[in-house]
């Protein structure tokens, strides 16, 4: 089994295992906090006697917030990890540290009663930028020179291959161009694109907590608006407010080319 580290997450925010003997109040009774792993939480909980205080020993989760405070989210309270709850009213997007703590809390403690109706923890997924990073890499084996000559700038490619992805047309056209012929001539890069294409089609990405608003170009019939392409919201706001600007003292009327966008 993997063992996976907490502490400094992808999302920038700190997360910890507490462990506590009683759920209800945790500072009542036997408690520790700052634990870096779910292997390390799951020692402590086994350590503590079920009947000690009979008020219910569990494991939970502390993400300190952007101004230090931390945030306490029980996970495994009366031996039960009630994954439907920690959804509804918490949010795996919001807080997708609770869904990688239940994932391992429940691979740790097989015994635990596992509520989850979705199968949310059954479901294959993905960090979007994780996914990216990929595809970076498969651009630069293909053709290096090309990558670096229209890619300048690796940060700005990285956030628009995640909108792409996260867009049901983009990931379409992104399969389409994984599953291309071009990869066929070169055996040596089909198994890398064979591997993201399959991660597109069967594994659910998993948007970063700071995802910019954006768009994704489907249709256009402007030469200034890129066809298949995803935009912040602003640039494609400002751009389209010119265009149609411009339609107007050309044409005399409002509105520019069609524009599907999503």
């Amino acid at each position: 089994m993997e063992k996976g580290e907490m502490g400094e997450n992808a999302t920038g925010r700190l997360a910890t295992y507490y462990v506590a003997e009683c759920m209800e109040f945790n500072r009542y009774g036997e408690y520790r906090e700052d634990i870096q792993s779910a292997e390390e939480a799951v020692k402590y909980y086994q350590s503590i006697p079920s009947e000690r205080l009979n008020a219910g020993k569990g494991i939970g989760l502390h993400v300190e917030e952007e101004d230090g405070i931390p945030l306490d989210f029980p996970l495994v309270s009366g031996g039960k990890l009630d994954v439907d709850f920690l959804g509804e009213v918490y949010g795996f997007k919001e807080y997708p540290e609770l869904l990688r703590a239940a994932r391992e809390l429940s691979a740790y403690l097989p015994e635990t009663k596992v509520v989850d109706t979705k199968g949310i923890l059954t479901k294959k997924s993905m960090d979007a930028a994780d996914f990216a990073d990929e595809m970076i890499k498969l651009e630069k084996n293909l053709d290096p020179d090309f990558y670096h000559t229209f890619y300048p700038k690796e940060a700005e490619h990285k956030e628009a291959i995640i909108w792409k992805a996260l867009c049901q047309d983009g990931k379409e056209e992104y399969i389409r161009w994984l599953g291309s012929k071009i990869f066929e001539q070169k055996p040596e890069l089909k198994e890398q694109a064979d591997k993201l294409k399959t991660t597109l089609e069967q594994v659910k990405l998993i948007p970063p907590v700071d995802l910019k608003p954006f768009v994704y170009v489907r249709i256009s019939e402007h030469p200034d608006i890129p066809l298949e392409e995803a935009m912040p919201l602003n640039q494609a706001v400002e751009l389209f407010g010119k265009l149609d600007r411009q339609s107007v003292e050309e044409k005399d009327m409002a509105g520019y080319y069609k524009t599907h966008f999503e």
